[in-house]
């Protein structure tokens, strides 16, 4: 599930960033230089991702990051089309949510996979994450070629929407994800633990059966 998240979120959310200074030049009638200046603020705003990584570490709660990010990007879209709240705005939160998911995500692969399949998820990450980017950059293209902008925003808040839903999802059904990496140690500690202490259990009582 968390690789369908992935996927769908950045099906919506490269794509926008790729098509933004477009759309601004097409719907909004600004030149090439502001547009680009505009949405430039996407990628300044990412430079928050290592202290959020930093703080999921800390205190965890990656998966609830999740569900908030999707849910507010979609609010985000709808209010950057159909409203007049300030575009630079609306680009500073989709430079937030982005911030959110990228080490949200990261910090979560190691949580539900053993050591030695963590490369193993982390290449499924990277995979779905390029599917979501190249799917979303050529079915958006299509839908302005075919239709309007209209239907390409419309595409997006429903799939940040279903990214939001899908997370809640997730951190309903495994709590895991909202653990950080010192509790995850613990627990495995836990689980190693108790299964020597049936080991040894067993070793003692064999004897006695015979």
């Amino acid at each position: 599930m968390l690789s369908l998240f992935n996927c769908m979120y950045h099906f919506v959310i490269y794509p926008f960033f790729a098509m933004n200074s477009q759309y601004l030049i097409d719907y909004m009638d600004y030149d090439q230089t502001d547009a680009n200046m505009m949405t430039s603020i996407f990628g300044a705003v990412c430079f928050l991702s290592p202290i959020i990584g930093y703080t999921i570490d800390r205190f965890g709660y990656g998966g609830i990051l999740l569900s908030v990010a999707g849910i507010i990007q979609a609010i985000v879209y709808a209010l950057y089309f159909y409203t007049g709240v300030p575009i630079w705005l609306c680009i500073t939160f989709f430079g937030l949510c982005f911030s959110f998911v990228s080490p949200a995500l990261v910090s979560i692969v190691p949580l539900l996979l053993e050591e030695s399949l963590t490369n193993i998820g982390f290449t499924i990450y990277f995979a779905s994450q390029n599917l979501g980017f190249a799917l979303g950059s050529i079915i958006a293209g299509k839908m302005v070629d075919l239709y309007n902008w209209q239907s390409v925003f419309i595409l997006w808040i429903c799939t940040s929407a279903f990214c939001g839903i899908l997370a809640l999802i997730c951190n309903l059904f495994d709590p895991r994800i909202n653990h950080t990496e010192i509790e995850h140690s613990k627990e495995k500690l836990n689980i190693e633990n108790n299964e020597d202490q049936e080991e040894t259990i067993d070793q003692i009582t064999e004897p006695l059966l015979i």
